[in-house]
């Protein structure tokens, strides 16, 4: 995984994609104790001159060079099946841009998603084991901001999903009704 956020790093360095976060289950380990998942989110930001047909087409190419290659809907960097996502939504973005540099290994940094905004992006995908994470998240990180996520709920309109989420994990659920 070390060689492979290094190739992120580069992308980032040599102006291929803007900016990247780790999302989904790799993110949430930064979080969580240990589980076994299968591939590497990651959402990108890419330059306003790539094409809205194809925005990963100088990614894709770019890593290709360096010869990685397709294996289904992922492309394999240094071993590790990677998923591009692009930032389509205003809460993407938003925590795109709030992410966090954790050191990974002993000489590489990764730009993480906060959990905040994984618990809000488990919602907004509205997935059976989006809302699994964010019961887990909800559970077991003990420094999780619950103002912050109830702010992120009603500002990207996620109360529906909430609902949702509420009938499903009513006791996990509970956590957001106490006062930080």
């Amino acid at each position: 995984m070390e060689a492979t956020l290094r190739v992120l790093n580069e992308l980032v360095d040599s102006g291929i994609i803007e900016r990247y976060a780790i999302g989904g289950a790799i993110a949430a380990l930064y979080y969580l104790e240990p589980f076994l998942t299968e591939d590497l989110d990651v959402f990108c930001l890419v330059p306003e001159s790539a094409s809205p047909l194809a925005p990963f087409a100088a990614v894709y190419d770019a890593l290709r060079a360096q010869g990685h290659d397709f294996e289904g809907e992922h492309i394999v960097v240094e071993g590790v099946p990677v998923q591009l996502l692009p930032t389509t939504t205003a809460l993407e973005l938003e925590a795109l841009e709030a992410a966090v540099d954790r050191p990974y290994g002993q000489s590489v940094k990764a730009r993480v998603l906060r959990p905040e905004h994984l618990l809000a992006i488990g919602l907004q995908t509205g997935r059976d084991k989006d809302y699994a994470r964010v019961a887990t998240l909800l559970s077991q990180v003990e420094d999780i901001n619950l103002t912050e996520i109830r702010d992120l709920i009603a500002r990207h309109g996620l109360a529906e999903r909430l609902a949702i989420f509420r009938r499903r994990y009513e006791d996990t659920a509970k956590i957001l009704d106490e006062v930080p």
